[in-house]
Parts: structure tokens; C-alpha cells; sequence
């Protein structure tokens, strides 16, 4: 299931989740998905992998990659859609960074022993 596209200086991004054995598969990668272009690999539970690609996006979002509609893959024209700017991008950024450092702080492998 494609998550997000997002299109960069030169290239386009995207992100989705895949069946795996151990679960469910989080890619980052370059269109068109290629083995030896995929940036980032995670396995786990979807909706922590879910939120793990939202914040990657924002931040690729604040960096001034620009989004594009997930109905390009079935042959669609892309549709540009309007960037978050100035205060509500930040309060996006920072709640959900600050999201993702309490549920680390929360789970059982983010405590020292």
C-alpha cells in the first residue's frame, strides 16, 4: 500500500507498506522502486510504521519537496497539493516529533538497562 510520493530537486520519492513474514515492511525508495534504490527498510507493526513515514515526509515536506497525489500510480496526471508554511508547519513538525520521541521513550527497547 502506497503511503506518499513526494517529488525533489531531481527525482521522485516514495513510501509504502508490504507484506513481509515478520509482518509489515516500511520502504522509503526512488521511483520507479528498484532493490538498489531503496533508502530505508523497517519491519514492524503498521501503525508505528505508519507514523515512522509521516514524520520522514513532513520533513522532506519542510526541506521543499513538494507532494504528490498517490492516484499517479494508476496512470493518473500528478496533482501538486499546497505546502503547509510558516507556523503550521513547524506545530506539524514539532508534535510529531515529539510524538515519536514519547512512544520511543515508552517501548520496551528504548529503555537502558
Amino acid at each position: 500500500m502506497r503511503l506518499w510520493r513526494l517529488h525533489g530537486p531531481a527525482r521522485v520519492l516514495g513510501a509504502g507498506l508490504y507484506p513481509h513474514a515478520d509482518g509489515t515492511e516500511l520502504r522509503v525508495y526512488f521511483e520507479p522502486e528498484r532493490a538498489n534504490e531503496i533508502l530505508e527498510r523497517q519491519i514492524g507493526e503498521a501503525k508505528v510504521l505508519e507514523r515512522r513515514a509521516a514524520v520522514l515526509r513532513q520533513q522532506l515536506i519542510d526541506q521543499g519537496w513538494v507532494e504528490l497525489a498517490n492516484e499517479a500510480e494508476h496512470g493518473l496526471r500528478p496533482v501538486l497539493r499546497k505546502r503547509k508554511t510558516g507556523i503550521v508547519a513547524a506545530l506539524s513538525v514539532a508534535s510529531g516529533l515529539a510524538f515519536w520521541w514519547w512512544r520511543r521513550r515508552r517501548s520496551p527497547q528504548g529503555k537502558a538497562p
